[in-house]
């Protein structure tokens, strides 16, 4: 039986490194509501891409936004390598 479990496991790594691009989209994309939604919870904010008034909710911009921020970055190098 512990062969079969190898041979999902194995698999579903495989379909996970293929798709990694939206996967990476995806969790980009939650990590940012996640922080936003932490954000207003906490008070900071009702719309975090206001400009911030204090260092506390310029750090929760930053957390915020930084998921969002690396996502595009890689985007753009690989078009800029022309690999996209």
């Amino acid at each position: 039986m512990a062969k079969y479990g190898d041979i999902v496991r194995r698999v579903l790594g495989l379909r996970l490194h293929a798709h990694r691009r939206p996967l990476a989209r995806l969790g980009a994309l939650a990590l940012f509501a996640l922080f936003d939604r932490a954000s207003v919870a906490a008070g900071y904010t009702h719309n975090i891409l206001w400009a911030p008034s204090d260092p506390r909710r310029g750090l929760a911009l930053a957390v915020t936004v930084a998921p969002l921020a690396t996502v595009a970055a890689l985007a753009l190098g690989r078009r800029v390598r022309g690999t996209a």
